[in-house]
């Protein structure tokens, strides 16, 4: 199962955020996050949003690469000592009410996994 379908994932390493439901309309979804990402790790990011004239049900949307393969803004090396902060964003978007976002991690040695700590979800117009 591809990690865009709706439902299921082939990765043993995935999260997903609850729907975050919006009062104000938005257009843009900025992830910061703090990863410790040991070498031969990858972690890739998706979201899914509801845009305001979609009548399809939440649990039927796919969901989205951010920068279209789920990579980070800028690229950063791998470190197996620090953490750093790696931005996700995703911008000039059809305007939604909800989003949630998706964590895959990856790698090549299951006794080294990524680590994520303080996750920030923003969603803002452009």
């Amino acid at each position: 199962v591809a990690s865009t379908e709706p439902d299921g994932d082939n990765n043993a390493f995935v999260y997903c955020t609850k729907k975050v439901n919006l009062k104000t309309p938005a257009t843009a979804i900025r992830v910061a996050a703090d990863i410790f990402r040991p070498s031969g790790n990858e972690v890739k990011l998706l979201y899914k949003i509801l845009k305001n004239d979609d009548n399809t049900p939440w649990d039927d949307i796919g969901w989205n690469y951010f920068n279209s393969d789920g990579s980070a803004d800028t690229s950063i090396p791998a470190d197996g000592k620090n953490f750093k902060e790696y931005e996700f964003t995703a911008e000039d978007l059809a305007e939604f009410s909800a989003f949630a976002v998706k964590i895959v991690g990856q790698g090549d040695n299951t006794s080294r996994v990524p680590v994520i700590s303080a996750l920030r979800c923003i969603a803002s117009l452009d």
